[in-house]
């Protein structure tokens, strides 16, 4: 599969690599550096990466951000970020929770 992921192979019909350079993970947001500040200055500061907010969960209400969204304590949030960040660095916001709803968020096919 390695093989196909890198265009080495043409993959079979229907199949595809589970690889993915970008993933999407949700995080509970726990960190005090998180708590109060908007999205726009929460995606600016990782300065060597990028990570992007693309859903907030507070309560049980779903929240598409805009930049000016402050994010409260316990509020859960869709990051997309490289999967090697993701391992690394992702539960710096909070510990990552399993949320398929918030998480269920289209994504084209068509590059």
């Amino acid at each position: 599969m390695r093989a196909e992921a890198s265009g080495d192979r043409e993959a079979a019909e229907g199949v595809m690599s589970a690889a993915r350079t970008f993933d999407i993970r949700a995080y509970r947001v726990t960190n005090a550096k998180f708590i109060g500040k908007t999205i726009a200055e929460i995606e600016a500061l990782p300065k060597d990466v990028r990570a992007f907010i693309l859903r907030v969960r507070r309560a049980e209400a779903l929240i598409e951000p805009s930049p000016e969204l402050v994010l409260r304590e316990h509020d859960v949030v869709a990051v997309a970020a490289r999967s090697a960040v993701q391992a690394t660095s992702g539960n710096v916001i909070g510990p990552e929770v399993s949320d398929l709803v918030l998480l269920d968020i289209p994504e084209s096919t068509s590059w």
